[in-house]
C-alpha cells in the first residue's frame, strides 16, 4: 500500500508579508547543475522567499515519480465607507505535490534573485548525498521493525499476536515509501531486508491461523435480529466462519463474540441528498479464553446516507465490520 506524502501550501499575495524579499542577483553559476546526473533542480517563484523556496522543492519533488497539482484562485471583496467604495482583492494559490519524498531539509538554495515584485529560487537536491541518509535510516528503521516483530511473538494469545503485528503495519508501510524514494534516487539500487519477507511469512501465518477458528456470534440489537445477521453476515463475506449464537460447537477453535449493536437513524428532509442516514456501533467482549485477549472494545460504524433506512444502516454495519476486524488485527 503506498503512502502518499503531501505538502498544502497556501499562499495569500494580499496578506504575505515583503519578508524574505532579497535584492540578491542570482548566481552566475547557480545552473551548473542542471546537465549534472548527480543533482535535482528546481525552480520556483512567489512573493516571498519562503513560498518561492518550497515551491522550488516541490518541483523537485514531482521529478521523483510525484504528482503536482496547483490551484490558483481570485477573490473580489468590497465595502462602503460612507459614499466611498473600497474594493479589495485577494489571490490565493493551493500546491500539493503526493510524492514519497518529505525532506525538505535536503533540499539546498543556491540562488535567490528578485524578479519585479517576486522571488525566484533555484534549489538543488544531491542525490548521491540524499540516498546516502536515506539509506542509513532505513537501516535503523528496519532494525526498529525487527524488534517489534520480536515482541509480537512474545504475545501469548493468537489475537493479541494480530493486533501487535497491526500496529507494525504503518512502520512497514514508512519503509517501503522510504524503498521507492531510493530507487528513484538511485536507479538500479535494490534495498530489501530480510526483516520485511520475515513479516510477510508471520503475517500470512497468523491470517491462516485466524481463519481456523470459528466465532460465535450473541450480539444484542435494537434495531431487532436482522442487524445483527447481517453483522454476521458481513462478516462472513470478509471470510470470518461466523455461527449463529447457541450453534453446537465442533472440531474447531472457537472464539464467542458477545455484545451489543445499535443504529441511530436519521430522517432529514432536504431536496437534492439521501434522506436517510444511519450510523452504527457495537460494544463488545471477546470470550474463549484465550490468553493475553484484550476483554473488549467499542467500534463504529460511519455515518452512511442511502434512499431507505434499511440500505442506510447495511452501509454503516459494512464500515463497522471493517473497524471491528481493524482493532483485532484481521485486516492488512
Amino acid at each position: 500500500m503506498r503512502i502518499g506524502w503531501a505538502w498544502a501550501l497556501l499562499a495569500c499575495a494580499a496578506a504575505c508579508a515583503t519578508a524574505g524579499r532579497g535584492s540578491q542577483p542570482a548566481s552566475a553559476d547557480a545552473h551548473r547543475f542542471v546537465a549534472s546526473a548527480d543533482h535535482l533542480v528546481g525552480v520556483g517563484e512567489g512573493p516571498t522567499m519562503e513560498l518561492a523556496r518550497r515551491r522550488a522543492a516541490a518541483e523537485i519533488a514531482s521529478q521523483l515519480g510525484g504528482r503536482l497539482r496547483a490551484e490558483g484562485w481570485v477573490q473580489a471583496e468590497s465595502e462602503r465607507s460612507g459614499d466611498k467604495s473600497i474594493e479589495r482583492e485577494r489571490i490565493g494559490e493551493h500546491i500539493q505535490v503526493e510524492t514519497d519524498f518529505a525532506r525538505m531539509e535536503w533540499v539546498e538554495v543556491v540562488s535567490a534573485r528578485t524578479r519585479g515584485e517576486m522571488v525566484e529560487v533555484v534549489a538543488v537536491l544531491d542525490r548521491r548525498k540524499a540516498a546516502r541518509r536515506l539509506r542509513a535510516e532505513l537501516d535503523e528503521r528496519a532494525e526498529g521493525l525487527r524488534a517489534g516483530l520480536d515482541r509480537a511473538r512474545q504475545n501469548a494469545g493468537l489475537l493479541a499476536q494480530a493486533q501487535a503485528l497491526q500496529l507494525l503495519e504503518q512502520e512497514r508501510e514508512a519503509i517501503e515509501s522510504a524503498r521507492r524514494l531510493l530507487a528513484a534516487l538511485s536507479p538500479g539500487e535494490a534495498w530489501a531486508p530480510p526483516v520485511l519477507a520475515e513479516m510477510d511469512r508471520e503475517r500470512d501465518a497468523l491470517h491462516a491461523r485466524l481463519r481456523a477458528i470459528e466465532w460465535e456470534i450473541c450480539l444484542a440489537a435494537k434495531e431487532g435480529a436482522d442487524l445483527a445477521a447481517l453483522f454476521a453476515g458481513r462478516l462472513a463475506e470478509r471470510g470470518i466462519d461466523a455461527k449463529s449464537c447457541g450453534a453446537p460447537e465442533g472440531e474447531r477453535a472457537r472464539l464467542r463474540l458477545r455484545g451489543e449493536l445499535d443504529a441511530t437513524v436519521q430522517r432529514m428532509d432536504h431536496p437534492g441528498g439521501y434522506p436517510f442516514f444511519c450510523t452504527t456501533r457495537l460494544r463488545y467482549r471477546i470470550e474463549g479464553g484465550e490468553a493475553s485477549l484484550e476483554a473488549g472494545g467499542v467500534a463504529e460504524g460511519l455515518r452512511s446516507g442511502a434512499h431507505a433506512a434499511t440500505d442506510a444502516c447495511a452501509r454503516s454495519v459494512g464500515e463497522l465490520v471493517d473497524d471491528f476486524l481493524q482493532r483485532i488485527g484481521w485486516l492488512r
